[in-house]
């Protein structure tokens, strides 16, 4: 994602959780990724027709890697075909994660055990592919936590992307090998908590991300989010900790880059 027109001394940055099917100019917002300094980026999926989309358009461009999976709210159209086609999408090479899966009870778009089989079967491809888990949870925590621990904690390593739980269940996160991802909800003046917690867990086990093109930050809050604002998340996360930017930018993109074993790339 490197481009010739990138500003000398300009941070490299990882978005590790976009949705680029969100968007119709796709190629803009890599590139105003790229002028922003992010520099690689984890293509997250949120069902089979946007698993298919991840691969396609990470293949060819630099720094750009795929997730493949079934969003929670999605979890009742995992059939079997849908299992199948992901199974062999899982084998690219430029498949990076498994998901994001998990557990959503808010909207409860698809049933609680549906959400809990298709959760299941995530962690089993995960497994079977030696491949990391990106984890969605919405007022579930504990009990996608349960699941995890009843199943078997993904040998790869998993992530809580847009974690939003309290400093108990990040400490028992960290204890199983697990990492958290921040977004953009971090800058917003109603996140105290979330800022005290960033503020206070180790740096080495956080990763960033936008969530784009949800989850907006400040100033741009309501706004369309973007990859590019991931630079406002490590700005809010160095300012939180009393760190420089620099530092926040090599520690988590040292993560990432181990993580999802993206580094030589």
């Amino acid at each position: 994602m490197e481009t010739s027109n990138q500003a000398p001394g300009t941070r490299h940055l990882i978005d590790t959780h976009a949705h680029l099917d969100s968007y119709s100019d796709v190629e803009e917002v890599i590139e105003r990724a790229a002028q922003a300094g992010v520099f690689k980026m984890i293509v997250a999926a949120f069902d089979l027709h946007c698993s298919r989309f991840n691969t396609k358009v990470v293949a060819d461009k630099d720094g750009l890697f795929a997730s493949i999976g079934v969003h929670p709210h999605n979890a009742k159209d995992l059939d079997s075909e849908a299992k199948d086609e992901l199974s062999d999408l899982a084998k690219e090479p430029k498949v990076k994660a498994i998901g994001e899966t998990g557990l959503d009870y808010h909207y409860l778009y698809s049933t609680k055990e549906v959400q809990k089989d298709a959760f299941k079967w995530h962690i089993e491809l995960a497994n079977k592919r030696g491949l990391p888990l990106i984890i969605h949870s919405r007022e579930a925590l504990d009990e996608t936590l349960e699941i995890m621990e009843q199943e078997g904690f993904v040998k790869a390593g998993f992530v809580f992307h847009a974690f939003s739980g309290d400093m108990k269940q990040a400490e028992y996160i960290f204890e199983k090998g697990g990492l958290i991802s921040v977004t953009g909800v971090v800058t917003f003046k109603n996140a105290r908590d979330l800022q005290e917690l960033i503020a206070e867990v180790d740096l080495g086990k956080i990763m960033l991300e936008t969530d784009s093109p949800y989850l907006t930050p400040e100033p741009y809050r309501g706004k369309i989010n973007e990859p590019a604002n991931v630079k406002l998340v490590a700005e809010k996360v160095a300012a939180l900790k009393d760190l420089s930017i620099d530092e926040v930018a090599t520690t988590t993109t040292n993560t990432a880059e181990n993580f999802f074993g993206i580094k030589k790339s």
